[in-house]
């Protein structure tokens, strides 16, 4: 691995993302340079390569930046607590409150959410985890699956919507079908 590390005293020098000393391509982002980034990354260094049009098209960034100190992301499922206003801010360098990139996609899906509660020894509620494409191939198989964990009523939620969004009650089995026709799913008894 190249890059900064263990100096010569034993000290840990800080490894940063995109640092412009050590990687050409975050230097031409860093001088505010617009770039052409090629659909597929290139073997050699420098797959940034700076580029030249009208003086209005490449002003620097920081001529374009915002000047706020902190963003608080006061938004709402999908594109808003997922973790990609989060990774935008991030790649933008602009500070924000909450959750970060992993700790706000692992919360919005459900399945991920309760694998990682059930690792950490934490309870959950009973639920079986669907995917469409099991329900398209074997919907008997997944229904019988359903119904061997879980006992009706069962709700039946998108696996990674907002925690309020697509919840609908399969009171028995021929509700359930239905339901299970939308997005991945998780269903829980209730």
């Amino acid at each position: 691995m190249q890059g900064k590390g263990v100096g010569e005293s034993g000290s840990q020098a800080q490894l940063r993302a995109g640092d412009p000393e050590a990687t050409p391509g975050a230097a031409v982002l860093a001088r505010g340079e617009a770039a052409i980034v090629p659909p597929e990354p290139q073997r050699q260094p420098g797959s940034l390569t700076p580029f030249q049009t009208e003086a209005a098209l490449t002003r620097r960034v920081s001529d374009r930046a915002i000047n706020v100190d902190i963003i608080f992301p006061v938004l709402h499922g999908t594109f808003g607590e997922d973790g990609t206003i989060q990774g935008l801010l991030e790649l933008a360098d602009i500070p924000y409150v909450g959750a970060g990139v992993l700790g706000s996609a692992a919360g919005m899906d459900k399945d991920v959410m309760k694998s990682l509660f059930l690792a950490a020894g934490l309870p959950i509620v009973k639920h079986v985890t669907i995917l469409r494409s099991a329900w398209q191939a074997e919907p008997k198989k997944v229904q019988k699956l359903v119904e061997t964990k879980l006992k009706y009523p069962v709700f039946v939620k998108p696996a990674n919507l907002g925690s309020s969004v697509g919840i609908s009650k399969a009171h028995h089995r021929k509700e359930l079908g239905p339901q299970l026709k939308r997005p991945p799913n998780s269903i829980a008894r209730s």
